[in-house]
């Protein structure tokens, strides 16, 4: 029996009001949560059925537990009291409870009320990758369009964001805007409004923009006050302080009176205030001068004078000037959002004719249907609204919620943990609610879960020490108070192990030498490497033991406990593997490494760009130099002694015999896959490429290789056929997309040291806790782009004059600049937080110290370490020098010091059979090649077990290219009654099979329908059995749609094919209708097969396989016992039971 805080039993009992739980890590958010739902279902007197629940969460599988955890809950209580007939149906009625992610909810809502918006149901989600595919088609059409009409604005407009007429770097803002944007309920609007806000009509300092800089001075103001105050505390009692007051208090005077003109001054004025400002020099320091206190009085004061500096920066201009350059700035701005918006109307047009909408158009459509009318469905049917994550809403999301809730939801979430604000997450909502409930509590309830399940009292308090210190309102979004602070509720722990071993530390590696100077060939990333493997092989020798849930009590601890977190693991993951194998420790990195980034792939590319256009100098020369064509640099400055193009001066060259044979042996090649490219699709291209130019039979890295080509043919499948698109594809996804997943396995992974980013552990906890690369720097290239938006202040953009080629920041965007770097400053402290708050039992951070700065204000941290350094008692830092980390490398990298195995291959079948299989040059994921990730039903027959080569691998992947015609097709007959059998099956999924016993709706489908064919299968269907089980229905789902992760073992016992390995794949399947009836399921699968009357048995035979799995991921998904498999064939009318055969 679960005992829950008094906090917990609050937020589970409180009902007629809406509620915001603000649930700290640890705090068991989700497990309150569910426990609400068990309490609402299980209590008859508040008649709450399990329809009238809506549970949205962000991911398919938290959907997915928390589904199942209610599912449990229901049944141990069913288990617990038999007699409970009102708990047992909600507990038979739980898939009728909406639980789901708030895409799959507004999906739900546009099929449901497709009419309303005059949209096709029959419409389909497209993934990122078509959606991308068709926006930039419709943003080079939007284009086309311009230049066509040879609009001026259109061209200036290039001139200005384009840098220097660059359609490609045009292309790539209006992506981006667009995107973000569509985050917003009325982005058009809003688009329109910003534009005209550019032109700043009011007192600049009313402005939203002034208002920002203004807030943003006083800021730097406030920051310089505590400087002054650090080194007041610094000097204090030194023989030094006496000398130096004097001035500390003239810059102190400097300060407030910069402040005070602040408050009681126009633009103008006080911008020719802080042009007359000059500190005064330091005097010279006396001989018997402390050396470093001196430095110290340097260094503040040289903070607050560049931040004085700065203003001069920011007041460029007086009010006249700023409001002639926000005039010349309006035209081109005003285009740019004229051209977004055509590009969103043309990239509407095309989803449209292909019968797609994308993720963004999900959330817009389905406000659209409750607007015209919907909400009120909703509002009647969910009595209880429960949102999971709300620090990650979004305003559009906010806005769907609000219109279907009344006083009814209950929200959870803790805005320290906001980390998706690259999602378009807005922390201003949950933010807002909050103040909004704690000021007037009839409006709502704010709850708070602080207690935390899952740390040490050590750890804890040593991250309230840290965030007591740091997070606030300003930096953070949260002011870390009391209510904030996690309090210790993990009592298992074992309170008389000594606190030592378990408290946490900090790691300062010093590295004041310029790399290039290092003596060995490390970089600072290996260093680190190297320090955070000694500290692991420290901890597995030390004795240090864990707390084991499952055993209830201490244990050693074990490579698999620990976990190394980074901000951005993909760019360092591979090493870390690589050196922590080099050193024995056993590791996993599930991290995606970019294509791009491996040099084989790189290579591959770049061979690929030369294919379709051999003059781009960059590319011809890295393949080149590649070892299958091997091209020196001496080779290089031979050929290419002219100004003209590298490919030209390969044509060209008339020099050494044996060279000029190796041109024409390269040159020979290129055009051969030239000309190949011409006249074959993609897939055929790359796999072309990889093999006549030997590439794929030379590397060391054929396994990527391939995952390469896999890309191509899934490519080409999504309508991205030729090269010239494929390589444009590539070009146009951020780096982060164009990954593969790539297990950097040195160990088995079930007992290995993982690495993976903060944002991947969000939600997972850890014995023991690495947090890594601390002193990397902050990432802030958003803020620097040419136009940058932001929801609050509008449109911010560089002054850029392209006919005098005059550029200078804009008052516009000064202002979005620093409120993007305030909000990445407040998203990386809660990053920070995440990270922290994933450890149980023990915290080692780690990072490079080079040029570390003390007394680092907050609004003024540059990495993790400007922090965590500043906040950590000294007696947890421990500083590894450069002899020390020179000492601990040597020692690591012994070659006695590495992990062997004690094995013996002649004793040990299994481990030799383990080492053959690690160096065989067979592919390692054949089993995977055979079967996809993600199989369809009808699929599973058509895989045999066999070994393939790159050429088999290729028949496995080819795809037909180019489709015969009809008339050409040795059976057109069949492809017509495939045809119309596709047709069919569109027109059930699309009628609303309830209402077909009504004459009006009849007579609109005949309005719809003109072929005689299809409409005398409906009004016999009307008279067949199986729709009087439609009338009587609970509940239908038509082509239900279902995914379903099974292992190759249960495909084998269902289909017979035999794997070698067993591995999961993720199942998909359309189940025609779903009907269920009092607890209990009914599939009913729709076939226009040619069948003769009376055979329709023996013909069934032939899908039993089909509905059986069918079935089976029915009952594993929904909890649905299927009572029925049945097969209507529209040929004869008749309905076979298979279940009866």
């Amino acid at each position: 029996m679960v005992k829950w805080t008094e906090q917990q039993k609050e937020a589970i009992i409180s009902m007629n009001t809406e509620i915001l739980v603000s649930a700290a890590a640890g705090s068991g958010k989700t497990a309150t949560l569910i426990e609400r739902v068990i309490n609402i279902l299980s209590d008859e007197s508040l008649s709450v059925r399990c329809e009238n629940i809506l549970i949205t969460t962000f991911t398919n599988a938290a959907a997915g537990e928390i589904r199942e955890r209610i599912r449990n809950s229901l049944r141990d209580k069913v288990q617990s009291d038999a007699s409970n007939l009102y708990v047992y149906k909600q507990y038979k009625s739980i898939s009728r409870a909406t639980i789901s992610t708030l895409h799959a909810f507004c999906s739900e809502i546009i099929r449901k009320n497709a009419s309303l918006i005059n949209l096709d149901p029959g419409f389909s989600v497209t993934d990122e990758a078509v959606a991308d595919k068709y926006l930039l088609q419709a943003i080079n059409n939007v284009f086309e369009k311009y230049l066509d009409n040879k609009d001026s604005s259109f061209i200036k407009l290039l001139s200005t964001f384009g840098y220097g007429k660059n359609f490609n770097a045009l292309t790539e803002l209006i992506v981006s805007v667009l995107k973000t944007v569509k985050s917003y309920p009325d982005y058009e609007n809003w688009l329109n409004e910003a534009t005209d806000k550019t032109l700043i009509n009011e007192d600049i300092f009313s402005s939203d923009y002034g208002k920002q800089i203004k807030s943003y001075v006083k800021g730097c103001l406030v920051a310089c006050e505590k400087y002054i105050e650090l080194l007041e505390y610094e000097l204090s009692g030194r023989y030094e302080a006496d000398y130096y007051q004097t001035i500390i208090e003239e810059d102190s005077r400097i300060i407030q009176e910069i402040s005070d003109k602040l408050d009681h001054t126009k633009w103008d004025e006080f911008k020719g205030y802080i042009e007359t400002i000059v500190f005064t020099s330091l005097p010279r320091k006396k001989k018997d001068f402390d050396e470093e206190t001196v430095n110290k009085v340097k260094e503040c004061r040289e903070r607050w004078k560049k931040t004085v500096k700065t203003l001069n920066t920011i007041f460029y201009d007086n009010e006249e000037g700023i409001r002639i350059d926000c005039l010349y700035m309006y035209e081109p701005i005003k285009k740019f959002v004229e051209v977004i918006l055509k590009a969103d109307e043309e990239y509407a047009k095309i989803k449209e004719k292909a019968k797609l909408i994308d993720y963004a158009d999900m959330e817009h459509m389905a406000l659209k249907c409750l607007k015209a009318g919907a909400d009120q469905i909703y509002k009647d049917k969910f009595k209880h609204i429960l949102i999971d994550e709300y620090q990650d809403f979004n305003y559009i999301q906010e806005e769907i919620i609000s219109s279907i809730s009344n006083n009814n939801v209950f929200a959870v979430g803790d805005l320290k943990q906001s980390i998706y604000r690259f999602r378009n997450a807005q922390t201003s909502i949950f933010r807002n609610k909050s103040i909004k409930f704690q000021n007037n509590p009839k409006d709502g309830k704010k709850l708070n879960l602080s207690y935390n399940f899952r740390s040490r009292e050590i750890i804890l308090n040593y991250i309230n020490s840290i965030f007591s210190n740091l997070m606030s309102e300003e930096v953070g979004e949260v002011f870390y108070g009391d209510e904030e602070k996690l309090r210790f509720g993990a009592k298992h722990y074992d309170t008389e192990t000594k606190d030592k071993f378990y408290l946490p530390s900090v790691i300062k590696i010093h590295f004041n030498r310029p790399e290039t100077d290092f003596k060995s060939e490390w970089t600072k990333t290996e260093i680190e490497a190297y320090i955070v493997a000694n500290e692991i092989k420290k901890l597995l020798k030390s004795g240090f033991n864990v707390f084991d849930n499952k055993a209830n009590a201490l244990r050693p601890v074990r490579e698999s406990d620990i976990v190394i977190l980074m901000r951005s693991a993909n760019q360092y993951a591979e090493k870390y593997c690589e050196i922590l194998s080099k050193c024995g420790v056993a590791n996993y990195s599930e991290q995606s490494i970019e294509f791009l980034s491996s040099k084989t792939i790189s290579d591959l590319y770049a061979l690929l760009n030369i294919v379709d256009n051999p003059y781009q100098d960059i590319y011809l020369a890295q393949i080149m130099k590649n070892k299958v064509y091997s091209f020196n640099e001496a080779e290089f400055a031979i050929v290419k002694k002219t100004k003209s193009s590298l490919y030209d001066a390969l044509l060209l060259y008339e020099g050494n015999e044996n060279l000029k044979y190796k041109i024409k042996r390269f040159l020979n090649d290129i055009d051969d896959m030239r000309t190949f490219s011409k006249t074959n699709t993609v897939e055929k291209t790359v796999y072309y490429a990889m093999t006549k130019s030997g590439i794929y039979y030379m590397s060391e890295d054929q396994d990527l290789l391939k995952r390469f080509y896999v890309l191509s043919v899934e490519c080409y499948k999504k309508g991205i056929d030729d090269l010239c698109s494929f390589i444009s594809f590539l070009k146009s996804k951020d780096k982060k997309d164009l990954s593969v997943i790539y297990d950097i396995l040195s160990a088995d992974e079930d007992n290995a040291v993982r690495i993976m980013s903060i944002h991947k552990s969000k939600g997972l906890e850890f014995p023991v806790v690495i947090l890594a690369g601390c002193s990397r720097k902050f990432n802030n290239e958003d803020s620097r782009k040419r136009l940058i938006i932001d929801k609050d202040l509008g449109i911010g953009s560089d002054y850029i004059n392209s006919e005098n080629e005059t550029y200078h920041k804009h008052i516009t965007k000064n202002a979005l600049s620093i409120s993007i770097k305030k909000q990445n400053l407040s998203e990386e402290m809660r990053i920070l937080y995440v990270a922290l708050t994933r450890a149980k039992e023990k915290l080692i951070v780690t990072g490079i110290d080079k040029e570390f700065k003390k007394n680092v204000v907050v609004e003024d941290a540059t990495c993790y370490f400007d922090w965590i350094l500043e906040n950590t008692d000294e007696s947890l830092i421990h500083t590894v020098d450069e002899c020390e980390s020179d000492e601990i490398i040597k020692n690591l990298t012994k070659t006695d010091n590495i992990k062997s195995n004690s094995h013996k291959w002649s004793d040990d079948a299994a481990f030799y059979q383990k080492i053959m299989e690690k160096i065989s040059i067979r592919y390692p994921f054949i089993e995977e090649t055979r079967l996809n990730r993600k199989v369809s039903v009808t699929e599973l027959t058509k895989y045999k077990s066999k070994n393939y080569s790159i050429e088999e691998f290729y028949d496995q992947y080819h795809v037909e290219s180019v489709k015969k015609p009809l008339f050409m097709s040795k059976d057109s007959t069949s492809a017509n009654a495939a045809q119309r059998g596709t047709l069919m099956h569109k027109i059930m999924a699309s009628i609303d099979l309830k209402k077909l016993n009504d004459p009006q709706y009849i007579f609109y489908i005949k309005s719809k329908i003109t072929e005689p064919e299809y409409m005398n299968n409906i009004t016999a269907f009307i008279s067949s059995p199986i729709y009087n089980d439609i009338c009587e229905a609970d509940e239908i789902y038509q082509e239900k749609v279902f995914f379903l992760p099974v292992n190759t073992s249960d495909i084998s016992s269902l289909t017979g094919q035999i794997f070698e390995v067993d591995h999961e794949v993720l199942l998909q399947g359309v189940i025609d209708c779903l009907i269920i009836k009092d607890g209990y399921g009914t599939i009913l699968d729709y076939k226009t097969d040619k069948v003769k009357k009376g055979n329709e048995k023996e013909h069934s035979l032939k899908y039993m396989k089909q509905l059986e799995i069918y079935a089976n991921a029915v009952e594993k998904i929904m909890g649905i016992k299927i009572k029925s498999r049945v097969i209507h064939f529209f040929e004869t009318n008749t309905n076979v039971d298979l279940n009866l055969l």
